[in-house]
C-alpha cells in the first residue's frame, strides 16, 4: 500500500513543479490535506515525497502557502526533524518550511512562525540546510517588525554572522 502512495505523491511532485493553474488543479481536486496526513506516514519515503509535494504546492503563492499551513501540516514537518533523518529529508523540509515562510501579502501568521522558528533555528547547525534555512529567516524579516522581532529573540544572530564569516574567509 506505501508504494501507491509513494507513486501518488511522487506524481503529484511532478505535477506541482509545473504552472500555477496545474498547481491550482491539484489544490482544488484536495490533495493538500491527504499530503499533510502523508506526512505521518511511517515510511519515510512516503513523508520524504509528501514534503517535496507541499513545499512545491507553497511557493506557487500566498493563497496555496496559507492552505498548506492551515492543513495543519507544519506539527507533522516539525515532528520529522530530528538527529537521525538523513541530511537530504532534513534539506527538504527546511525548503519546505523556507516556502511557508514566503511572501508579505499576507506575511505568514504569527502563530505560524512561532511554531516554525525553533526548527529553523536548528538546521542551521547542519551546513548542508543552510541555505534554506537563511532563505527562511530572510523571507520572515524582510520588512516584518514582528517576525524581525521573533527571528532575533530567537538568538540565531550569532550563528548567523558566523555562517556569514565563514562563508565570506571562503572567497
Amino acid at each position: 500500500m506505501y508504494i501507491k502512495k509513494l507513486e501518488a505523491a511522487w506524481a503529484l511532485t511532478n505535477i506541482t513543479s509545473g504552472t500555477s493553474e496545474v498547481t491550482r488543479a491539484v489544490v482544488d481536486g484536495g490533495a493538500i490535506q491527504p499530503l499533510a496526513e502523508l506526512l505521518s506516514s511511517t515510511h519515510m519515503t512516503v513523508c520524504e515525497q509528501a514534503v517535496w509535494v507541499l513545499g512545491n504546492i507553497a511557493d506557487d503563492g500566498p493563497e496555496f502557502r496559507d492552505n498548506v499551513i492551515s492543513s495543519d501540516a507544519i506539527p507533522h514537518l516539525l515532528t520529522l526533524v530530528s538527529s537521525s533523518i538523513p541530511v537530504t529529508d532534513l534539506c527538504n523540509i527546511a525548503w519546505t518550511l523556507s516556502n511557508l515562510c514566503r511572501y508579505k501579502n499576507p506575511y505568514p501568521s504569527d502563530h505560524t512562525v512561532k511554531q516554525m522558528l525553533p526548527t529553523l533555528f536548528h538546521p542551521l547547525w547542519h551546513p548542508e540546510v543552510l541555505m534554506d534555512s537563511c532563505w527562511a529567516l530572510s523571507y520572515l524579516t524582510d520588512g516584518c517588525d514582528a517576525h524581525i522581532s521573533q527571528v532575533v529573540d530567537t538568538g540565531v544572530l550569532p550563528r548567523l554572522v558566523d555562517s556569514w564569516a565563514a562563508q565570506n574567509s571562503m572567497s
